[in-house]
């Protein structure tokens, strides 16, 4: 789909997608009906959501001699983060609850949407040499 489709329209879908499941858990309270529809709008929403767009468009700008490299730096950050998120998430969620966290999630679901559909790169239908050219 990604070289069929507009890449950004397909980013946009999964992005709202996520947005929408998590405002239902969040606001929507913890009952059966909520819960199955997080599962089915996210578990549909991912398979087009940041990780498999942020991992295309991060290899596609690297030249190829650095790409290895500068994925593996990233991921390290990624995890790393994702790493440290998880030990602090419980104490904050006790503090907070789930609407406090859960909004913040949101908040950054919807700046990921906006980073992803108008600055993400134009690299569409483009072989990797033309855009190491263009970007180098």
């Amino acid at each position: 789909l990604g070289d069929r489709y507009p890449y950004r329209r397909l980013f946009a879908c999964g992005a709202l997608g996520e947005i929408v499941a998590w405002v239902i858990l969040t606001y929507g309270g913890m009952n059966w009906t909520c819960l199955i529809l997080f599962i089915l709008i996210y578990g549909l929403a991912a398979g087009l959501g940041a990780q498999q767009w942020y991992s295309l468009w991060t290899t596609e700008l690297f030249p190829a001699k650095y790409r290895a490299s500068a994925q593996g730096l990233s991921f390290f950050i990624v995890y790393g983060c994702s790493g440290i998120w998880s030990l602090v998430f419980p104490s904050l969620l006790k503090i907070g609850g789930l609407k406090v966290l859960g909004t913040v999630l949101i908040l950054f679901l919807v700046i990921s949407l906006v980073v992803g559909v108008i600055w993400t790169p134009h690299t569409q239908g483009k072989s990797l040499q033309e855009i190491i050219k263009e970007r180098y």
